[in-house]
């Protein structure tokens, strides 16, 4: 019966009929029945073999008497998109005997036409990597593109991590030498996905940089070099390949200049915001210094973006952020390099960078005591809307208290000295009341005078819930 349909299919005057069969075959494929799957493949070529050369949007689907010639097949290619695409997934437990036949289909794809995305972008569009991006995971031949990099992680599941995959990247050279010519949308998706490209072969990768990330068209670059920062983390094997590119940003994208960042030039915004998230990671992963000969280093991005002090601050925060994501086990070198930007930024005296010291307070690859004196280094430079009173006394109570009583009262003290200047200061009372009872038991005199202290701060402004501690009230 189901071949009876395809063969019918083919007759049919309205491709959205095709596209319902294809759907319907993609789940027969993954329940896993397949006894069919070549006549389903081999319908699927049928269909690819009809030009995606008109746009959806012109062509009415429920014309029967359509000439044949205008009728749109976009929605029917993108339907083979999603057929091929669920026969690598792990519901379908395909066997890789039809490796070669799901490949093809692929390749059809991805060199094919695809009118909608052949659509000219607005020029505004070609250097806004965000709308380039958004087409390109949108469109079903640029979908089917990233698609390789799943079909090549199905083909290594099966046959081990290094096993070279040579149609993928021949496909690949294909598109890259112009056949056919790759969209700008297209461009910015290999440069976005630079990382499973190296992933696919980490040789032939190192002669594609110039292709992926063309110098030649300035704009162009740009584009692809912001969704790749955007789409990654500072990969340590991509540096590798792509110091050079960091470089050519240094000379020819204004990191420091003043510009609104969502307005045209949101991509410049996020090259250096993005860029300095990277540098940072090289930076203690010991791949760059903080001052150096070299073009690239800490020192030279810092003196690029000195009048975008809210950069400093995020990058400042991005720090916290990560040594709290790292654990307790880190390298005893990278804790140094942690150490030693905290005083290089330090030496910089900017309050609105200094005031984003929280998220250090979790960093367990430091020692407390390290952690709570740089708090209170930086605790001046933060005005009272800064301080974060509420979250601070939680991170004393969860990390500190228990270990290091002495210190946490210092700290507690010091916080709660904005509580008579603020309108509005609150501070946990799960945290806080355990915090003031152990200050107020200690037999050290200069901690239970701190203990003391934060809680004439807390009377003072109006906290009447901390008075009567010592009885055992709460």
């Amino acid at each position: 019966r189901v071949s009876w349909w395809l063969e019918k299919a083919k007759s049919f005057k309205r491709p959205i009929f095709c596209e319902a069969i294809i759907n319907a075959l993609s789940e027969l494929v993954e329940s896993k029945q397949q006894e069919q799957l070549d006549e389903f493949i081999e319908f699927c070529n049928w269909v690819l073999s009809n030009p995606n050369t008109v746009p959806q949007h012109q062509w009415r689907d429920d014309r029967e008497d359509a000439d044949p010639k205008k009728r749109s097949w976009s929605s029917s290619h993108a339907a083979v998109r999603a057929f091929a695409a669920k026969c690598l997934s792990e519901k379908a437990e395909l066997s890789q005997e039809w490796r070669d036949p799901i490949f093809n289909l692929f390749k059809q794809l991805c060199t094919g036409n695809d009118v909608q995305l052949e659509v000219p972008l607005e020029r505004e569009s070609s250097r806004n990597a965000h709308r380039l991006v958004s087409t390109a995971i949108n469109q079903t031949r640029s979908q089917a593109l990233e698609d390789l990099f799943k079909y090549a992680n199905w083909v290594r599941q099966a046959a081990g991590t290094n096993y070279d995959l040579p149609e993928v990247t021949e496909l690949i050279d294909q598109r890259l030498a112009g056949a056919p010519e790759l969209v700008d949308a297209e461009r910015v998706l290999l440069a976005m996905r630079f990382g499973n490209l190296r992933w696919l072969n980490k040789d032939w990768i190192e002669s594609k940089v110039s292709a992926i990330f063309p110098r030649q068209n300035q704009e162009l670059w740009q584009a692809c070099f912001s969704a790749y920062l955007t789409h990654s983390r500072g990969y340590l094997h991509d540096f590798n390949y792509l110091k050079p590119e960091y470089l050519h940003a240094f000379r020819t994208v204004a990191l420091g200049e003043e510009i609104d960042k969502d307005g045209d030039d949101k991509d410049s915004y996020l090259i250096y915001k993005w860029m300095g998230y990277h540098l940072l990671t090289f930076h203690l992963s010991g791949r760059i210094e903080l001052t150096s000969e070299d073009d690239l280093c800490m020192e030279r991005f810092y003196k690029a973006t000195q009048h975008r002090k809210e950069l400093w601050a995020d990058l400042f925060n991005h720090v916290g952020r990560s040594l709290r994501s790292w654990g307790s086990e880190v390298d005893a070198k990278v804790v140094e390099r942690v150490k030693a930007l905290f005083e290089w930024r330090f030496e910089q005296a900017e309050p609105k960078e200094l005031s984003e010291y929280l998220f250090w307070l979790d960093g367990a690859c430091l020692s407390p005591e390290w952690r709570m004196e740089g708090f209170l280094r930086t605790l001046p430079f933060s005005d009272d809307g800064d301080v974060k009173a509420s979250m601070v006394t939680d991170k004393l109570h969860e990390h500190f208290l228990e270990s290091h009583p002495d210190l946490t009262l210092k700290c507690f003290a010091e916080v709660t000295k904005a509580a008579e200047r603020k309108r509005y200061f609150y501070v946990s009372k799960e945290s806080a009341i355990p915090i003031l009872k152990v200050g107020l038991a200690s037999q050290n005199p200069t901690t239970k005078a701190f203990a003391e202290e934060a809680r004439e701060n807390l009377l003072k402004a109006g906290r009447f819930e901390y008075l009567h501690l010592e009885d055992g009230s709460e």
